[in-house]
């Protein structure tokens, strides 16, 4: 068991896939992408990776939503890498899939009201009941006849 072995080991860590080369080893578990090197580890959850490219100063870099791992070219033999990175893409997409929300289910439909048996009819709903006795609408005041005068009528006056 070689020394990133055993840190990988040590975090608690289970694997599906690893690389191990002669300066870290990268590992993919059920939800991150781990490479464990002399300067710590690095992680990336695997539902948060976008893209896989080329970085400055010989280096891959996995890029996520807002963070990135940096992969040095030199820490693993160049096919090999290229090959585990190639063999990401499935986990990728299972870990984006068990994360998606989950599609939500169309509106049932109102439930339907019972209807009576054919041949009968339906009870007609009781009008409410009136704290006060019900009176009759009066009738209508007729109009007014208006006043006659003289002169004619001012809506305002003008100045």
């Amino acid at each position: 068991m070689g020394k990133y072995e055993a840190e990988l080991a040590r975090l608690g860590e289970r694997p599906l896939a690893q690389l191990e080369g002669p300066e870290g080893l990268l590992a993919v578990t059920e939800t991150a992408l781990l490479f464990l090197s002399d300067q710590g580890v690095q992680r990336l959850e695997l539902a948060r990776i976008r893209r896989v490219t080329r970085g400055e100063g010989g280096t891959v870099l996995v890029q996520g939503d807002a963070e990135a791992l940096s992969i040095p070219l030199k820490a693993f033999p160049l096919e090999e890498l290229k090959a585990f990175l190639e063999g990401l893409k499935p986990h990728v997409a299972r870990a984006k899939k068990a994360t998606a929300a989950p599609r939500p289910e169309p509106p049932k439909p109102p439930p339907r009201r019972p209807r009576p048996p054919s041949g009968r009819r339906s009870p007609r709903p009781k009008p409410p009941r009136w704290s006060s006795p019900r009176r009759s609408p009066l009738p209508p005041l007729p109009p007014r006849p208006l006043p006659r005068s003289r002169e004619p009528a001012t809506l305002w006056p003008y100045p």
